[in-house]
């Protein structure tokens, strides 16, 4: 929410000229008694609902809406709020609606914010108790391995991969999708963990700094990984030494005889590194040319050759930074006694995670790629290297970024700077620095908010061996709009 709120578009909700004029119109509606003038304000807030609606609905025309997620949670809290505003005015006759625009108008935010902070405390308790419950189930599987992995980008895909090379050999639970908090991890380890799991792969977030500390006492990992740290929360920390400082917690929940696995390409992860090994801890320094060699990357998979075993591996997964991920997740493996022939079995069978650079759609003339899971700017930047392997049109549908704190700016420009020199052209699916990202690109004239129009110009009207890559949540509505064309 705070993230949002320091987007261009998040500051109009607040700060923007319409909620400034309601507000004032609000103001006067509480001060001034005079009939003339209250009546007036009433029919101005109708009028304004009437604007806003008309914006809504050729919005919706567009196909620019965009839907939450609904949750039994959710629609309860909206449910009390319609309840408490609505019934009692309804019942007063059908001219009392009018009279209360202005209320109506102004209240129903804060009242919502209001029963969402009311509806944190029993679910805290809830959650205690869940945590509890998984605290007490993994004291007690004295055998299980735990792994722990965190950084910026990169974690679910490790954690996937190391799943699937692991369950070759091992029993492996894992963390499902992007679950990584101390309570979405405690489910896991309450309703999938058994006395006959050898393996436990937890992927592991923080919002803030404490919490990895508090997810590591959960469940003690043996292992931890750390797969990169960058600028991808810096809006959550405000630095990246905060950052680094934050994810350190989890190394520091490692037992004496724990070992700590780096990213050894990243910077940041490699001062990680040189701190873990004064805390006495077995340190691993991963780089791909330490795994892998004769590295090849196509527009349909990855070819190399497993540097100590010798196997030759064609695997069904895209761009080259997938690389590291692999690479970590081959180490780790091996730190568990599989062997070269478990791992290239493991790797030959390997699936790419939903939403990270995947082809969904192939045809002579454009592929469609899906990479809609999250955003970030070594994910983009790996996009953009991975479109190159196309001859024709290249274009990119992005979500722009919203949790680069005071980097934001600057760092759209040198995205549009980048991208605007690989993609034929950029669509933005909403405002949010897209002017940042036009003044950092020679070309801002193919920097755009994207329509329909552009979507059915794009599947008209490419060239052979085109591409279209879709990037972050947002640009999920646009691929399926452009899927169903293909179906």
């Amino acid at each position: 929410m705070r993230s949002h709120l320091k987007t261009p578009l998040g500051q109009k909700l607040v700060i923007g000229f319409l909620p400034i004029f309601k507000w004032t119109l609000f103001l006067i509606f509480l001060i001034v008694r005079q009939s003339e003038v209250t009546i007036s304000i009433f029919w101005l807030f109708w009028l304004l609902w009437i604007f806003e609606a008309v914006l809504c609905i050729r919005e919706f025309l567009k196909g620019g809406w965009r839907w939450p997620e609904f949750t039994v949670k959710a629609l309860l809290i909206l449910s009390v709020a319609l309840s408490i505003q609505f019934f009692p005015i309804l019942s007063e006759g059908w001219l009392t609606p009018l009279f209360w625009a202005p209320f109506l108008d102004r209240l129903t935010g804060p009242l919502i914010v209001a029963l969402v902070i009311m509806s944190n405390l029993p679910s805290n308790f809830i959650k205690e108790f869940i945590i509890l419950r998984a605290r007490h189930k993994i004291s007690k599987l004295s055998l299980l391995k735990t792994i722990a992995i965190t950084g910026s980008t990169g974690k679910t895909s490790t954690k996937e991969f190391l799943k699937q090379i692991l369950s070759k050999k091992f029993n492996t639970a894992a963390t499902g999708g992007s679950t990584n908090t101390e309570i979405g991890i405690a489910k896991i380890i309450n309703d999938d963990l058994t006395n006959e799991t050898d393996v436990f792969i937890a992927e592991t977030g923080a919002y803030c700094e404490g919490e990895l500390a508090k997810i590591g006492r959960l469940i003690k990992p043996q292992i931890a990984v750390i797969t990169t740290i960058s600028n991808q929360h810096l809006d959550l920390f405000g630095t990246i030494d905060k950052t680094s400082r934050a994810k350190f917690e989890l190394i520091e929940s490692l037992p004496e005889n724990g070992l700590a696995v780096f990213n050894g390409a990243n910077k940041y992860a490699l001062k990680m590194a040189e701190k873990s090994g004064k805390l006495g801890l077995s340190v691993i320094k991963v780089r791909v040319e330490d795994e892998f060699k004769k590295i090849k990357a196509s527009e349909d998979n990855l070819e190399f050759t497993l540097k100590e075993s010798g196997f030759s591996l064609k695997i069904n997964i895209l761009g080259e930074h997938n690389l590291m991920n692999l690479a970590l997740a081959v180490c780790v493996a091996r730190q568990l006694g599989l062997s070269g022939t478990d791992i290239a079995a493991g790797l030959r069978e390997i699936k790419s995670v939903e939403k990270t650079l995947k082809k969904v759609f192939k045809s002579r003339q454009l592929s469609v790629i899906d990479d809609t899971f999250n955003v970030s700017e070594e994910g983009l930047l790996a996009a953009g290297q991975y479109a190159q392997k196309y001859n024709g049109h290249k274009y990119l549908v992005l979500t722009p970024l919203i949790e680069l704190g005071n980097e934001a700016s600057s760092v759209h420009r040198k995205l549009g700077q980048i991208l605007g020199d690989t993609f034929n052209k950029i669509l933005i699916t909403n405002r949010n620095y897209l002017a940042d990202l036009k003044s950092g690109s020679d070309t801002p004239e193919n920097i755009k908010l994207v329509t329909l129009q552009d979507l059915d110009i794009i599947k008209q009207k490419t060239p052979a061996d085109s591409v279209i890559i879709f990037e972050g949540k947002e640009a999920e509505k646009w691929l399926k709009l452009l899927s169903k064309s293909f179906i």
